[in-house]
């Protein structure tokens, strides 16, 4: 969640994007609602578990470059017509041959585990989940489903982006970690599943009315000019035949 602000900040850096006290009080209520969802697992994390703070620590860092290629998207969007979907395609790439490339980082202790992940495993873990694949396994309909969902939130976010700017994308995307919580108590999950607690229920109540504060000015001006641009009802004696 700690994107929001990253977002907020580079914007107004960068492209001089100005907001309103709503606007700040709405991003400072949803942080809260994240940091309520996460507090009971973070208060109940062992000393193993903190080992791994280094690894969150990197994984936090990843806000920078996505605020900024979020904010340098914004302003793409704003100096040129760029087709949204044809832009999913190209960031798909890029990612598709950076992520191998950034597969060997694993092996360094304390990124994706304390000790690294043998350089080994990965190259036989990789060749045996695309045969898995290819054999058309249940693991690969998940992974088709993980594809098409990531597929609809990167489109769907990179249109919030064109039209409403980088800080409402950053916004609208904090609701996923408190509805994410919320989904890995469902029953399907079995052994997987997560008992729900107050604490997520609250916390998802806080994000909604923080993206409601955030949005409030806008969604005011909304509502005022559709009921604006509605017609006005016709008087019942023009209806009638002139006698």
């Amino acid at each position: 969640q700690s994107l929001v602000p990253c977002t907020m900040f580079a914007s107004s850096v960068l492209l001089g994007r100005k907001y309103s006290l709503k606007q700040l009080v709405g991003a400072g209520v949803i942080l809260t609602g994240a940091v309520v969802v996460v507090s009971s697992d973070y208060v109940s994390i062992t000393k193993t578990e903190q080992a791994s703070q280094f690894a969150a620590l990197i994984y936090w860092s990843s806000n920078i470059p996505m605020s900024l290629s979020s904010v340098y998207k914004e302003y793409r969007f704003g100096a040129y017509q760029i087709n949204t979907i044809y832009l999913t395609q190209q960031v798909s790439i890029y990612q598709f041959f950076f992520g191998f490339l950034f597969a060997p980082i694993e092996t360094i202790p304390g990124i994706a585990t304390r000790k690294g992940v043998p350089f080994s495993y990965l190259v036989t873990d990789f060749m045996q989940r695309s045969i898995d694949f290819l054999h058309g396994s249940r693991n690969a309909l998940f992974l088709l489903s993980y594809v098409a969902a990531n597929f609809t939130l990167n489109t769907t976010g990179l249109f919030v982006t064109k039209l409403g700017g980088a800080a409402l994308t950053a916004v609208a995307y904090s609701i996923l970690v408190p509805c994410s919580t919320l989904a890995f108590s469902a029953p399907c999950l079995a052994s997987f599943r997560e008992p729900l607690r107050l604490e997520t229920i609250f916390g998802l109540l806080l994000v909604f009315f923080g993206f409601v504060l955030y949005e409030f000015d806008d969604i005011r001006i909304t509502c005022l000019s559709q009921t604006r641009s509605q017609p006005e009802a016709m008087p019942l004696h023009s209806l009638l035949p002139a006698s």
